[in-house]
């Protein structure tokens, strides 16, 4: 069975990009993203979120702090009705600081990795 799909980068069209957004405490919303969501979910499309984060790679923040940044933006959605299916996101950097993220990747946009993996 075909379904719709949606794939949204995440800073700079859910979220207002204030660089390296990682808590709930950062995160200012597009206008009219949240409800976007909310009437897209009703609608039986699929949402994806496709996002380089390469505030990991540079040890601003961890992992984690992306996955719980994700989990609340969902709980957010939900109140407008949306949900996000999956949330992907691409903790690699080439020159990464962090050594354990420093490498070129088939998940770091452009590259479609995040976007293959969704659709698999």
């Amino acid at each position: 069975m075909n379904k719709k799909a949606i794939f949204f980068d995440r800073d700079g069209v859910l979220n207002e990009d204030d660089g390296y957004v990682h808590s709930m405490d950062r995160l200012r919303w597009v206008k009219g993203a949240r409800e976007a969501a909310g009437r897209l979910t009703k609608e039986g499309w699929l949402l994806f979120v496709v996002t380089n984060q390469s505030g990991v790679a540079r040890g601003y923040y961890g992992e984690e702090d992306v996955v719980r940044l994700h989990q609340a933006m969902n709980e957010e959605f939900g109140k407008y009705g949306g949900r996000i299916t999956e949330f992907f996101y691409c903790p690699h950097l080439p020159g990464a600081p962090v050594s354990r993220y420093d490498k070129v990747c088939s998940c770091r946009k452009p590259a479609p990795g995040m976007i293959l993996k969704a659709v698999s």
